[in-house]
């Protein structure tokens, strides 16, 4: 979606600050979602649906932060009207890729929660090794698709150095791509993950009241995917509505590019801080003496497989 030029625009005194933001940004992001990555492909745990599809979301973060601390702040050093050029406009293309796969990675996120909750004996089919990879490189696929109509000259999607913020051209095709299949796209699936989410934590609600009823011990429980959710959300409302509306270039420079880069950074976090296997390679809880405890039974006719989902939230 694009945005009128607007006043107190950068000017070149200011091109190192924003080349730096986004040089020690984007690598403080690659970082941390590096670190995301190993782990899930390290741990046990992980190596399940939910992991590989949380691995991809975690790539295409990386992605972003990547294509802006390599490629954004380079040229920006360099000269920050290379960003208009044919190869500087590229990097419009890998944002345009990485957003579109971390918005629909975290669809099926959302997803396969869902249907672990509401369809559990079809779980194991529907999220089987082969159609969880299917549905991994359909989403890359269809991100892929909509990213390479940016090389027709009039569909591109490019640094704007008055803002530094990616825009569209005003013609039908950048209407078509900006308006609809980026802004509309990731609307209508942040709303989508939100609703699915919702019926999940009320089936959730509803599972643990049922085992308090028995006496039954149940994992402890976050809110992961909402959190990212929410994260999302906030940085489409602050990028496309709040940002316009402050004159100031820096703080419209902190509500939409930075903001940008720091939901990456975010979900990084998030995914860190909820999953006790991953933050315990940063931090080890003192241990505590082992106690005797019965044996945990789960509800009758509960499949099995809910358990370790739940565990993993």
């Amino acid at each position: 979606m694009f945005n009128p030029r607007l006043a107190n625009a950068f000017e070149p005194d200011d091109y190192p600050i924003v080349a730096t933001t986004f040089f020690v940004a984007g690598l403080c992001g690659m970082a941390m979602n590096l670190f995301v990555i190993y782990n899930l492909h390290k741990r046990q745990v992980f190596q399940c649906a939910f992991g590989r599809v949380c691995m991809s979301h975690s790539i295409a973060a990386l992605g972003n932060n990547a294509t802006f601390a390599l490629y954004v702040a380079p040229l920006t050093f360099l000269n920050a009207e290379l960003n208009m050029t044919y190869w500087g406009k590229r990097s419009g293309v890998l944002i345009v890729l990485f957003w579109n796969a971390g918005i629909l990675s975290h669809l099926l996120m959302a997803t396969n929660r869902f249907v672990c909750m509401y369809l559990p004996l079809k779980y194991s089919f529907i999220f089987s090794d082969r159609c969880t990879r299917n549905l991994v490189l359909s989403a890359w696929l269809l991100s892929a698709i909509v990213a390479l109509l940016q090389f027709i000259p009039t569909c591109e999607c490019f640094v704007w150095i008055d803002n530094f913020n990616y825009e569209w051209y005003p013609n039908m095709c950048g209407l078509i791509l900006g308006l609809y299949a980026d802004f509309g796209v990731s609307v209508s699936v942040i709303c989508l993950v939100a609703v699915l989410d919702f019926l999940t934590y009320v089936k959730i609600k509803r599972y643990r009241r049922n085992e308090q009823r028995h006496s039954v011990r149940t994992p402890n429980n976050n809110n992961n995917s909402a959190a990212q959710g929410l994260a999302a959300a906030l940085e489409i409302i602050m990028y496309f509505y709040v940002s316009p509306m402050f004159d100031n270039k820096w703080l419209r420079f902190s509500f939409s590019a930075c903001l940008f880069l720091g939901v990456n950074v975010i979900d990084a976090i998030i995914v860190t801080s909820f999953n006790k296997d991953i933050r315990h390679q940063i931090y080890v809880p003192k241990k505590v003496a082992p106690q005797t405890s019965t044996p945990i039974t789960t509800v009758s006719g509960l499949p099995e497989i809910v358990t370790p989902v739940l565990q993993r939230f």
